[in-house]
């Protein structure tokens, strides 16, 4: 690993910023204060993007999904209930899942978001990735919480919980807590320099709409480019008798070889060794299975507002296109109505178990598109 930029950026834009340059283990190599106004050549330096968590929404939940895309979908769900506003006018990003099947997902202002992109880009940084600060620090060992204790704001890490506040405010929360408190600046950026190294990031926000990389075609566009595709790729056997009998095996290796650069055009799955035709079916396979997870589980959640108290605790997307929740809910009708709703949606269910725990239920069902 290369020596690295982590950019700190404060909460108020017209304080300086701290870029730290490191070393390979999160060795301080150089610090700088970098005024915001001041004239500096515009040189698009990379580096790992630091912002205020007090301005992000942090959750810790329990999810299982497949794929990123699938992690996203069913995160922007799961903290609906905890919005003030439409969750289609926020920016929510999900970071991979630890050992426990447990994620960070974080809801922020896309507003918020291109501010801070055009702060960094106006100090001369292009950032690579973006994370909240409080998620820099390392999990605390043996104390409830690790907290670094400055005049203006108290950045905080535990288990399941993470924030930045004002110190009155982080106090209050964290009373009778035991914490472990760093309070030289110094140690704080040390602490900080540290997380920048470790890999994998806690979350990186720079996800959807704020991706580095294009995403790719998803929905109708890709079906239709991907059965395009397909439907070549099935001509490609004649073509391949035709081009043997007539001795030109080059001209059949060369169309082999364009079909599969155009299946990578349009597919996010790496190559492999397998034939065009066979990884066209598996893309298409791919896209109808990330096509049901997007109806199920927008059913399931517009079906979920019908029912008082009712949550979904854990959910898992199969490759067989069936979406598997642990439904928490108060009373025993409740998955007979659920099950009606999600019906009226074309949606079936299956009801595998249904258990009494701590006051309320929890029912494991198994939801599919009907026939």
């Amino acid at each position: 690993m290369t020596d690295m930029n982590l950019l700190i950026l404060p909460t108020d834009p017209e304080q300086a910023a701290v870029n730290l340059r490191l070393g390979a283990t999160g060795e301080i190599l150089a610090r700088s204060e970098l005024v915001p106004g001041q004239a500096r050549p515009a040189v698009d330096r990379a580096c790992l993007l630091a912002v205020p968590a007090a301005l992000i929404g942090l959750h810790r939940l329990r999810l299982v999904a497949s794929s990123s895309a699938q992690a996203a979908a069913a995160g922007s769900r799961m903290v609906e209930g905890r919005l003030a506003v439409a969750r289609e006018q926020l920016h929510v990003a999900v970071s991979e899942k630890d050992a426990s099947d447990e994620r960070w997902i974080a809801v922020v202002s896309p507003e918020h978001m291109r501010s801070w992109l055009g702060r960094a880009q106006a100090l001369g940084f292009k950032p690579e990735s973006m994370v909240p600060d409080c998620l820099l620090l390392a999990a605390p060992e043996h104390e409830d919480f690790t907290v670094l204790a400055s005049a203006a704001a108290w950045r905080v890490r535990g288990h399941a919980l993470a924030f930045s506040a004002e110190p009155a405010l982080a106090q209050a929360l964290l009373a009778g807590k035991t914490l472990a408190r760093i309070e030289s600046s110094d140690q704080m950026e040390r602490a900080l320099a540290l997380g920048a190294v470790r890999t994998p990031l806690a979350i990186d926000l720079l996800q959807n709409a704020f991706s580095r990389r294009p995403a790719p075609a998803v929905g109708w566009t890709a079906w239709r480019r991907v059965a395009a595709l397909a439907a070549a790729v099935l001509l490609l056997p004649l073509l391949g008798w035709t081009a043997q009998a007539m001795r030109h095996e080059l001209g059949e290796n060369a169309i082999e070889s364009r079909s599969s650069a155009a299946l990578a055009a349009v597919s996010d799955q790496e190559a492999s060794d397998s034939s065009a035709f066979v990884r066209a079916r598996s893309e298409l396979a791919r896209l109808r299975a990330r096509d049901a997870f997007a109806i199920t589980s927008d059913a399931l959640f517009a079906s979920l507002s019908a029912i008082p108290d009712a949550s979904v605790r854990v959910m898992d997307f199969g490759e067989d296109g069936v979406l598997a929740i642990t439904l928490a809910h108060p009373g025993a009708g409740d998955v007979a109505s659920l099950r009606e709703l999600l019906a009226a949606r074309g949606i079936d269910v299956a009801e595998l178990s249904s258990t009494q725990r701590e006051g309320s239920m929890q029912s494991e069902l198994l939801l599919s598109l009907s026939p």
